[in-house]
């Protein structure tokens, strides 16, 4: 099954941010956002700019593009 980038975008945020142990509000005030902004992305109602990508990357100690890769095992094999 392919997933979609947004939809991919949006777990990626959610996981990194449950496995650091933070609340929405907690990770809107590391990257300078609001916390509506971080339940937006979380749900796929707002994309996201490069500057926010980075933003994200940097709170989550990971490169940009590992927030848009899909980490769950291919069906394809």
């Amino acid at each position: 099954m392919n997933k979609k980038i947004p939809t991919i975008l949006a777990q990626n945020i959610k996981q990194r941010r449950l496995d650091m142990g933070i609340s929405q509000e907690q990770l809107a005030e590391i990257i300078n956002a609001s916390r509506l902004t971080i339940a937006w992305l979380e749900t796929e109602k707002r994309w996201i700019s490069a500057e926010m990508l980075e933003r994200l990357a940097s709170a989550f100690n990971c490169q940009p593009y590992e927030l848009l890769q899909d980490k769950a095992p291919s069906s394809d094999q």
